[in-house]
């Protein structure tokens, strides 16, 4: 989650450091599923915070996928391109996708990233990228924030509602 912070703050130094701490960590792993869309259980090592349950399906806000897109994301920033294509290309093989090379990289970052059907982080990354993306319901750039709620709005008459709320 600190690494996501610090992706949305551009710092990608720090958002690289945080992902590479649970990458190094061992504990968790890609797991191939036949969509990819969706972990059944809190018992597979791609979760790292989850196992809420709705509607039938798990859902984990969290998943080691998405870790390696913010690695991969943080360091084709910083240029350090060889790393982030190292973290792509797992994923991709983690697909059942051939590899990429450095031409393609930002563009399958993002098609990755439009893969996290189901844990609620889709959006964050619409914001990210500041772009339009395959989500639905998503607005650029109306849904980059969230709306105030209305009795924050009445308790601080300084505050003003984010545009298109």
């Amino acid at each position: 989650m600190l690494a996501k912070v610090h992706l949305l703050r551009q710092d990608w130094q720090g958002a690289a450091y945080s992902c590479e701490e649970v990458i190094a960590s061992g504990v968790y792993r890609l797991e191939p599923q036949l969509d990819h869309t969706m972990v059944p259980s809190s018992e597979s090592k791609e979760v790292i915070y989850g196992d809420f349950y709705a509607d039938g399906k798990y859902i984990h806000p969290l998943l080691y996928k998405e870790v390696l897109i913010m690695a991969a994301y943080a360091n084709f920033k910083m240029g350090t391109i060889n790393k982030a294509l190292q973290f792509v290309n797992e994923l991709l093989a983690s697909y059942g996708m051939a590899h990429t090379d450095v031409t393609l990289i930002e563009n399958k970052i993002i098609d990755l990233s439009s893969n996290l059907h189901g844990t609620g982080q889709l959006y964050p990354y619409a914001r990210l990228f500041s772009m339009k993306f395959r989500a639905d319901g998503f607005e650029t750039p109306k849904n980059w924030f969230l709306p105030v709620p209305e009795s924050a709005l009445l308790s601080c008459p300084n505050l003003q509602q984010n545009p298109g709320y």
